[in-house]
């Protein structure tokens, strides 16, 4: 059995938001302006915590949205509900000339299938030997 070596789509997506925010702090000049939450909601996505408030929806979200494209990109935690993001990043599989193989291959047992505009179907299931 080859090994491969895979990045997960979790940390690309990190990586990804990191790079976004960074760019994002380069061009607006926020640095240390923003409250503690929103500062750690940008480059990691935030957390979600325990609260009374009422999550944010409607217009609120509408505009928390337009106010700051990457939480429509990338989505977050802000407050005591998740805010989804458009972005639906799957697992690195490098195809190489030493090992060529097709995209659907490379693929197998993914949780993303090619070609796929919903949401991530469950794994593949795998037999062990």
């Amino acid at each position: 059995m080859e090994l491969v070596p895979v990045i997960s789509g979790n940390s690309l997506r990190g990586v990804l938001r990191r790079i976004a925010e960074g760019m994002l702090r380069d061009v607006l000049d926020y640095e240390g302006q923003l409250p503690l939450a929103v500062a750690h909601a940008l480059p990691n996505g935030g957390a979600i915590v325990k609260t009374q408030a009422e999550p944010i929806t409607g217009r609120r979200l509408h505009q928390l949205r337009e106010l700051v494209p990457l939480l429509s990109v990338f989505g977050g935690a802000i407050g005591a509900a998740p805010i989804d993001g458009c972005l639906r990043v799957g697992d690195v599989v490098p195809v190489s000339p030493k090992r060529p193989q097709s995209f659907a291959e490379a693929t197998r047992g993914s949780r993303f299938r090619p070609g796929s505009t919903s949401k991530p179907s469950s794994p593949t299931p795998t037999s062990t030997m």
